[in-house]
């Protein structure tokens, strides 16, 4: 809801030459995560895009790093994370120990799949690990093809394993390692700007006390 639309502007913006995105993320959802990777490819189709990753820069944190073309980790970020995990719960074993009965109505075979009040049945619990697997190969095609490997090579590197900055580098996840200055640095010259030819300039900005007071009661107000 924050990221993209910036995004969007930054890539229609013709004063923008570069952009830097500094990551520290563990991850979470993935329709998010593909939802900021995708306008970044956008953007770097018409303007230079460098990733600069904090302390942690895992999982969808990886996976939105795929739509820069350079990566510059700290030595001691912890990345990678390529993976996919699907968790289910299962609340019928307690409910049965105080007597509460739940009914479920849906509509198809597996409408009830992600249902807290039953376990999994066979067919379920197939069609939840086919689901895993085709997630899982279109993440580490997105990696195979973002750094320039073969699917069997990001599959070695991948299976949910974190590795160091330092590590990362060395097995090509990225780049090269460093801060922010550092990244800001490659992307001055990808945009083979002049050292003292550019401002750097921080989106989004620095949320307002209306911003902090909506983020904070979830309210909705009217910003002059």
């Amino acid at each position: 809801r924050t990221i993209v639309p910036v995004l969007e502007r930054l890539r229609k913006d013709r004063n923008v030459k570069a952009v830097v995105v500094r990551i520290d993320s563990v991850g979470g959802s993935v329709a998010c995560a593909d939802n900021i990777a995708r306008e970044l490819d956008r953007v770097r189709a018409v303007k230079p895009v460098v990733i600069s990753m904090g302390s942690v820069a895992a999982s969808g944190g990886y996976y939105v790093a795929t739509g820069g073309q350079y990566i510059v980790a700290d030595a001691t970020t912890r990345t990678g994370s390529i993976g996919i995990f699907l968790p289910k719960v299962d609340l019928s074993g307690v409910l049965k120990k105080f007597g509460v009965a739940a009914s479920h109505f849906g509509l198809g075979k597996r409408a009830g799949m992600h249902s807290w009040f039953h376990p999994y049945t066979d067919d379920e619990r197939q069609a939840a690990q086919a689901g895993i697997h085709a997630s899982y190969d279109v993440f580490t095609a997105r990696v195979a093809r973002a750094r320039r490997l073969t699917e069997a090579q990001v599959d070695g590197l991948a299976r949910g394993r974190v590795w160091s900055g330092v590590r990362a580098t060395e097995n090509g996840l990225v780049d090269r390692y460093g801060g922010l200055r550092e990244a800001v640095m490659v992307a001055q010259q990808l945009a083979k700007l002049r050292p003292t030819g550019f401002d750097v300039r921080e989106y989004p900005p620095a949320p307002g006390l209306v911003e902090q007071i909506q983020a904070l009661f979830g309210l909705e107000l009217p910003i002059p």
